[in-house]
């Protein structure tokens, strides 16, 4: 084998991220404790790539986790067991808006991580189209949420914006399922669990790579 060839080791522990772990009801598995497995039997990259690529996958799981409790809540509200203007439909309605503002922080973290991996640690695995498409939404999303209470007072970066308005339209997350800047959208189903699995995807290659620079191939 070359030196940029992955070990047999390597290459199982490859297929063992994929497959270990339940995945949840769309099909996403977790990953981070995938990625524990595989430092526990094959060694730890440099320790600034081990925290990081921990930290995306986190994030990652965190965020997906976050958008099952969305889904939910909306299928709470629309099902009838707790209907919009009801007590119950205001608190899961709440919920609801809480849990997607922490899902689109979470997720913009973990992309703004796996698209910097090929650049930090010359990743020769490409970032999938779909990540590279959908993180300028997700980014200027975040940007609202994170600076709720500025765009609150009406103000983006200090200034009077009546863009600061979106960060509380939130009627098309209930009744299109989707996430909206007012230009561009993200479905919450299906193209945000294609999104979650292309990145995770991309963090099992690019930590492949990385690892295969530790772990030596075998002759």
């Amino acid at each position: 084998m070359s030196d940029t060839t992955p070990s047999p080791a390597v290459i199982e522990a490859t297929g063992h991220m994929e497959i270990r772990g339940e995945p949840r009801a769309d099909g996403y598995r977790p990953i981070a404790d995938s990625l524990w497995v595989w430092v526990t039997l094959l060694g730890a990259p440099p320790p600034d790539a081990t925290r990081l690529v921990f930290a995306g996958a986190r994030r990652l799981d965190a965020g997906h986790l976050q958008l099952t409790r969305v889904r939910e809540g909306i299928e709470r509200l629309t099902d009838g067991s707790a209907p919009i203007g009801s007590p119950a439909g205001r608190a899961v309605l709440h919920e609801v808006v809480g849990d997607a503002e922490l899902a689109i922080i979470a997720l913009d973290m973990a992309l703004t991580i796996a698209v910097g991996l090929c650049g930090r640690y010359q990743v020769a695995a490409s970032v999938p189209n779909l990540v590279t498409a959908k993180k300028p939404l997700v980014a200027r999303l975040r940007d609202h949420y994170s600076h709720i209470d500025e765009r609150a007072l009406g103000r983006v970066k200090g200034a009077p914006d009546a863009a600061a308005q979106a960060a509380f339209h939130h009627a098309a997350l209930i009744d299109s399922r989707e996430y909206t800047d007012g230009t561009e959208s993200l479905n919450i189903d299906q193209e945000a669990t294609d999104l979650f699995v292309a990145t995770r995807a991309y963090f099992v290659a690019a930590w492949a790579e990385i690892v295969s620079r530790v772990v030596k191939p075998t002759t």
